[in-house]
């Protein structure tokens, strides 16, 4: 799918993640009223996103999903598993609880994913 938008705008996509086929996979989560997507009609909430401008999303975290989108041109390509093709059931996405501790460690797990520690994910096949 390929969808034009003016320079600077956004989609009107939230993206979520789930698991298919025990793989983490990234998903439209929702569509904002009037934006370029829901004036499209090509996207619909629940569809796969497989690459974001030939970039593969398969390895990467949600928020460098959402990073690749925000990047995006005029011209955005997405490759993308329609909803009705994925099979895949409609449940919320797990959630993480996270409560205050008094212990002082610093660690954010999605800071550098790929491109310390896995510097060969989302990179164009």
């Amino acid at each position: 799918v390929e969808i034009a938008k003016t320079p600077g705008s956004a989609l009107g996509i939230t993206l979520t993640t789930t698991t298919h086929r025990n793989k983490q996979v990234i998903v439209i989560d929702k569509i904002k009223p009037a934006s370029v997507v829901d004036r499209c009609g090509a996207l619909h909430v629940g569809d796969h996103i497989l690459s974001i401008d030939g970039t593969s999303t398969e390895h990467c975290s949600l928020l460098e999903a959402t990073q690749l989108l925000a990047a995006t041109s005029e011209n955005v390509k997405l490759e993308i598993l329609p909803v009705h093709q994925s099979r895949l059931p409609l449940k919320p996405p797990e959630t993480v609880k996270v409560q205050k501790s008094d212990h002082h460690h610093c660690w954010d797990p999605c800071v550098n994913y790929c491109h310390t520690h896995h510097p060969g994910h989302c990179k164009t096949p």
